[in-house]
């Protein structure tokens, strides 16, 4: 824990940032997912919320179905599974609102770090939500795929931080990797943008950008066929990392 959660890791800021973008996003689908709303009341009286709500087991009401699930049995799974996510963030969303609310924190081991200052909008929901990082968040790497252009990434030169976190990602020893996909909060494509330019470009190609967003393109292809996580979000759950400037330009655009 001391290696993957110390303020030296670069796993930690992203794993803050990736966490309050779901806590936002869950806030921002309150009127899609009314069930999932907390109340102040119910913050008040219990920052541990039990929501043993049936309809929460089961959101196949108001979920997409895509073609990447292919049976009605996978569906079911799916839609349970994300019930239970949501109710995980319910009560992150619970206790840090009680935090705000209380001027204190919910943890069950010592903290050595109390955040303070006016660097933070809010130092105690900052302090909260890092908590419930530590205690909640679940990442799945991909499986498929093979080095140097999957599973791989430089491990020196400015662009050392790619490899640097897709190999800190895929250790066993850390704690924010998910043991199976359907208890991740995100998932990675474990896509080396760097290794793609050494390896499939080169200088004087006619039609340079094809090749390497096809590569990208069928590696999506081939985990939402299957599994049916991506075509469950539309990838909005999915991510990679890269310090490359043609991740955005050349590659994610393709799926905005």
């Amino acid at each position: 824990m001391t290696k993957f959660c110390s303020s030296n890791s670069p796993l930690v800021p992203l794993c803050v940032f990736v966490l309050l973008a779901l806590l936002g996003f869950a806030l921002f689908n309150q009127n899609r997912f009314p069930e999932f709303h907390v109340s102040p009341s119910e913050i008040n009286n219990n920052t541990d919320i039990n929501i043993d709500d049936p309809a929460l087991a089961d959101q196949s009401s108001v979920l997409p179905v895509h073609h990447g699930l292919s049976s009605h049995k996978t569906r079911n799974t799916t839609y349970k599974n994300v019930g239970k996510i949501e109710k995980g963030l319910v009560k992150a969303r619970a206790a840090i609102q009680h935090a705000v609310i209380t001027s204190n924190y919910t943890s069950k081991k010592k903290e050595d770090f109390i955040p303070r200052g006016a660097v933070y909008r809010n130092a105690h929901a900052f302090h909260q939500s890092y908590i419930e990082m530590e205690k909640r968040f679940k990442i799945w790497t991909y499986r498929e795929g093979e080095p140097p252009i999957i599973h791989g990434g430089p491990g020196s030169s400015i662009y050392a931080i790619e490899g640097h976190l897709i190999s800190e990602l895929e250790d066993e020893l850390n704690p924010f990797r998910a043991q199976y996909p359907n208890e991740a909060h995100v998932f990675l494509l474990p896509i080396s943008v760097v290794n793609i330019v050494k390896y499939i470009y080169r200088p004087g190609m006619i039609d340079y950008w094809g090749p390497q967003r096809r590569l990208v393109a069928d590696y999506v292809d081939v985990v939402a066929s299957k599994y049916p996580f991506w075509n469950r979000s539309r990838g909005a759950d999915h991510f990679m990392v890269s310090c490359h400037d043609w991740v955005m330009t050349n590659y994610l655009i393709q799926y905005n």
